[in-house]
């Protein structure tokens, strides 16, 4: 039971940071690469990296409910198409 909290709880934590260095991400793009200007000066090889890797998250989070959106219509389309043996010999000696 003491696995399975911990486990909830670090799965909320990184929800959590990934959504707040999704703000931090979007909010300034694109910032400053200019070490001048101070007030919204970024790295741009680290803000870069941050940006696409962030990106590329919310791609691959897409594939996946897209993915899993169309399993679940297949799934739903196949049970609907097919009707068991019994159904189909018990509508035939009916009529």
């Amino acid at each position: 039971m003491l696995i399975i909290s911990v486990s909830a709880i670090l799965f909320l934590f990184v929800v959590c940071w990934f959504i707040t260095g999704s703000v931090w991400i979007y909010s300034v793009h694109p910032p400053s690469y200019d070490p001048t200007n101070e007030e919204n000066y970024c790295n741009k090889t680290l803000y870069l990296f941050a940006f696409w890797l962030n990106t590329v998250c919310y791609g691959c989070l897409a594939v996946l409910l897209l993915c899993s959106g169309f399993l679940v219509l297949y799934i739903c389309v196949q049970n609907t198409c097919q009707r068991p043996q019994s159904l189909a010999s018990n509508s035939q000696q009916q009529t």
